[in-house]
């Protein structure tokens, strides 16, 4: 199990946006210190930050208009993230975003449902379309990303020794 000082920060659970908010999602986010960084670099806009999690942040404007997606898309970029709007770019940015946190920061208690069954269920989508998605977009498969996540997830346990 995982002593991440900061695992209590990482949300991947499907939360619908406030009315009147936009949701944002946004790719590179990989950790609790992105998190910190996107909503500091949204409310720096002037934009309310109702919610940042890994991959996604829902904001609003204070009087109701529509963000400025080119600040926002510069403001994130100069900090080394990127605004997604492509649909499959985002469904693969979400495919990343939920295997990351289940590798890097696992639930307390077993885990039950395999890498494939966990991805269909929060998608919503076959797994074969996630599949050759994932692989056209990345140049891996699903299955050599997770292998990576576990490398890296174990540097970073004999690190903390």
């Amino acid at each position: 199990m995982s002593t991440h000082p900061m695992k209590a920060d990482i949300s991947v659970a499907h939360v619908l946006p406030l009315p009147d908010s936009q949701r944002l999602l946004i790719k590179n986010m990989v950790c609790p210190q992105c998190i910190r960084v996107v909503k500091e670099e949204l409310a720096a806009l002037g934009l309310h930050v109702h919610r940042v999690a890994l991959g996604e942040a829902d904001v609003s404007t204070p009087d109701g208009a529509a963000p400025d997606y080119a600040a926002i898309r510069t403001s994130l970029h100069e900090a080394g993230f990127e605004l997604l709007e492509d649909p499959r770019a985002q469904l693969v940015d979400r495919i990343k975003t939920l295997l990351v946190a289940l590798i890097h920061y696992p639930p307390p208690g077993p885990r039950l449902l395999n890498y494939s069954d966990y991805l269909v269920e929060h998608l919503g989508k076959d797994y074969h379309y996630l599949s050759h998605l994932f692989s056209a977009s990345e140049g891996l498969t699903i299955e050599k990303f997770i292998i990576r996540q576990k490398v890296e997830r174990a540097k970073e346990l004999i690190g903390y020794g």
